[in-house]
This record gives structure tokens, sequence and C-alpha cells, in this order.
């Protein structure tokens, strides 16, 4: 399974870990699992760790599949920050199309190169990943 998460309801965070070949299948699975899952809030914040996709592809039905599952589930998800990190340039411009298509004016999405900017982003910084 290329995605699994992990929720810490002491940070109101959760971590999404997105490792190996993802398709947006993939993406719209683990979203739709984490805000279904009894110990998510809205409004917890959410770290997505990218740093080990081999190979990442959203093509066009997906994106937009991502889009409507997403507006489903947008009171679910609540205020808050999202922040998506990746290694590789490509992933970068992927993640970016998403956060763009996905942005609303009470989640704030941004898409890291490192996983220190996105953690200060989100407030993290000085806590043990």
């Amino acid at each position: 399974m290329p995605c699994s998460y992990h929720i810490d309801a002491r940070r109101k965070l959760a971590l999404i870990i997105v490792e190996g070949v993802v398709v947006g299948a993939d993406l719209v699975e683990v979203v739709s699992s984490l805000v279904a899952d009894p110990v998510w809030q809205s409004g917890y914040s959410e770290l997505w760790d990218g740093r080990c996709i081999q190979s990442l592809t959203v093509d066009l039905p997906s994106l937009d599949r991502i889009t409507r599952t997403v507006k489903k589930i947008r009171r679910k998800l609540g205020p808050g920050r999202a922040a998506l990190v990746v290694h590789r340039e490509v992933d970068f411009l992927i993640a970016r199309l998403l956060a763009y298509t996905l942005r609303s004016r009470i989640r704030e999405i941004r898409v890291f190169l490192t996983m220190e900017e996105a953690r200060e982003w989100l407030g993290l910084e000085g806590e043990e990943e």
C-alpha cells in the first residue's frame, strides 16, 4: 500500500506517508480513510510525507476525482493547514498543482522540499519527528 497515516491527537496532527508508486486513486483512498477515522477531528493539521515517492501519476480524471472527494469532505477536514513534502522536482510540480486545485479559504495547503520547512510552517519545530 503506497499510502498510510497515523493521527496524533495530542498534537492535533495527521502524518500521511506516501511512498513507492502512487496514483491519484491512492490519494483519494487515504484522505477518505483519514477523515472517516474516529480519532480524526475537524481542524487537525496534515503532514504529508512524500519523500519516498518513486513515481506519482495524477492524470486529469484522477485530479477531478481528488477535487470532488476533497470538496465532499471539506467540512470534516475543517480549518487548518496541510503541508506536503516531496523530494523530487516533478513531484513538487504535481503537488503544487494539487494544492492550487484544492485551495480554500479555511484550509491552507503548501508544498515543501524539506521536512524542516514543513514542520516549521505547521508550528512543529523543535518537536521530535
